[in-house]
């Protein structure tokens, strides 16, 4: 259990680094927040375009 726990950590300590990127500081979880949204609203836009229900 220790050692999930370690990398539970591992990954939390990972999503919180901050870097900049064409002068915008993000971490990780505003990456993921981000790609989350974009996927849903890319996938409500297709289906509205294609027909799917």
């Amino acid at each position: 259990m220790e050692q999930f726990a370690a990398v539970c950590t591992a990954v939390l300590d990972l999503f919180r680094h901050k870097f900049t990127l064409y002068g915008f500081t993000i971490s990780y979880w505003d990456v993921l927040i981000w790609s989350l949204v974009a996927g849903i609203v890319i996938s409500f836009i297709k289906g509205l375009l294609t027909g799917d229900e």
